[in-house]
């Protein structure tokens, strides 16, 4: 509409972090490969699409740099002012954001709105617990089973049963009702992935949006069910073993 022919791509610049610079620091001549070969390919697309030289090398140059951070990570900028996104390789297990809903625990690792297409959360089920039956039309579920024994039903009546235990890797297909429930004498546990088959929902861009949206469903207090970053005691038990050279409750 306003005339200008701007690609999607085009509009990227990529800077390179790493964790021993400081802000503002140019990058040495022969490191950052990615980020240097992101900017030829935005040039070449301004000439090819006769945009001129609007921003210039220098200013375009301007927006590779080397910035702190834990571990290596690509910073992003949108050329025409949407500011930055920084996109994030790593996610620390031993601090996920705690959802108690009613009926099951969520600890949320990875966002959907960090992913393109997916998002990950240990979901903890005490003795007896079960979430409602539930359907995930526009994802893919799987999910690896660190602690426990449970039973997972398939259908909308519970058509089908199966019995989980620590070490299985379950996939439950899109549009497959399903639940589960704790039937051992200790809590349930397993690490799971929503993987979705055309990119998060746009009704529900983030996990709180999510939530938000199953609380007016069942009417839980949002507000009650978030309970902010926790210190996780998952993946304990799993670390001790590994580090003494054994396996625990067949997980390795």
């Amino acid at each position: 509409e306003d005339g200008q022919a701007v690609l999607d791509w085009e509009r990227i610049a990529i800077r390179t972090v790493y964790a021993d610079q400081t802000p503002a620091t140019p990058i040495p001549v022969g490191v950052p490969t990615l980020a240097f070969t992101a900017l030829a390919m935005y040039r070449a697309a301004q000439r090819s699409a006769h945009l001129g030289n609007t921003f210039g090398s220098a200013a375009v140059a301007r927006l590779v740099w080397r910035l702190p951070a834990r571990c290596p990570m690509v910073y992003c900028w949108t050329i025409d002012g949407g500011g930055p996104c920084l996109t994030q390789f790593v996610f620390d297990t031993r601090h996920p954001v705690r959802y108690r809903f009613p009926t099951h625990t969520n600890d949320l690792i990875m966002d959907r709105a960090d992913g393109a297409a997916s998002e990950a959360f240990f979901v903890i089920l005490e003795p007896g617990e079960a979430p409602p039956v539930h359907v995930h039309d526009d994802a893919e579920q799987v999910f690896f089973v660190l602690e426990g024994e449970a039973t997972m039903s398939v259908g909308r009546e519970g058509d089908e049963t199966v019995d989980l235990r620590a070490g299985d890797f379950v996939r439950t297909p899109p549009g497959t009702p399903h639940a589960v429930r704790c039937t051992g004498p200790s809590r349930f546990v397993y690490l799971s992935i929503d993987c979705f088959t055309a990119g998060p929902p746009a009704a529900e861009p983030t996990w709180d949006s999510h939530v938000r949206a199953m609380c007016a469903e069942h009417g839980w207090d949002f507000d009650a069910v978030r309970q902010g970053p926790i210190e996780s005691d998952v993946l304990v038990g799993q670390s001790a073993a590994a580090g003494s050279g054994r396996s625990s409750g067949g997980v390795v």
